[in-house]
Order: C-alpha cells, then sequence, then structure tokens
C-alpha cells in the first residue's frame, strides 16, 4: 500500500493489533517504522470516485490519506481495518506495492 504525501512516497505497512505501522522498506523486521496509527476506534472512509484511496481518521483526528495498487486491495485493507477500529479480531495484514 501507498501512502499518499506531498512527497508521493511508498510506505511498506504492518498491522499487528490495532496498530498499522508503517516503513520506508519492507526491510520490518531490522528497522524501526517511520510511523504508527492508532486504529482502535478509527474511521475508515472510502472514496466512491478513487477505486484506489481511503483514509484512516484516528480518534484524536489526524487524518492519513492512503491509496493502494488495486481496488482488491484497497477493499482488503478496508475490511481489515473495519474490523480492527470496531474490536472485532484483526488479521493481521501484511503488503507490499
Amino acid at each position: 500500500m501507498i501512502r499518499e504525501s506531498t512527497k508521493g512516497k511508498k510506505r511498506f505497512f504492518v498491522l499487528k493489533g490495532n496498530q498499522l505501522s508503517y516503513y520506508a522498506n519492507h526491510n520490518t523486521e531490522n528497522s524501526l517504522p517511520k510511523g504508527t496509527i492508532d486504529c482502535s476506534g478509527a474511521a475508515i472512509k472510502e472514496f466512491p470516485f478513487r477505486d484506489n484511496s481511503f483514509t484512516i481518521k484516528e480518534g484524536g483526528g489526524k487524518e492519513f490519506p492512503l491509496c493502494s495498487a488495486s481496488f482488491e486491495e484497497k477493499e482488503n485493507w478496508v475490511n481489515t481495518l473495519k474490523a480492527v477500529s470496531q474490536n472485532q479480531p484483526p488479521t493481521s495484514t501484511k503488503k507490499e506495492n
């Protein structure tokens, strides 16, 4: 999944429990995350006219615009993140694009 930013940099995401961490590359075992998004109670919003885009809005109000490589991948992330945000058992998701 790609995190859209002003620099348009790719990020590698790992979901553990309700924490979505993002890294500069796929070597997550030997590096510290660039940041972490708390998904518990977060609002997940899809964009109907942008197939692969969605946002995560943390309980504190910080919003993260995200984009995946495909519609199917976006659907997988959105469904997983919505379950996590509602305190349902999460499925660990690890994707790179």
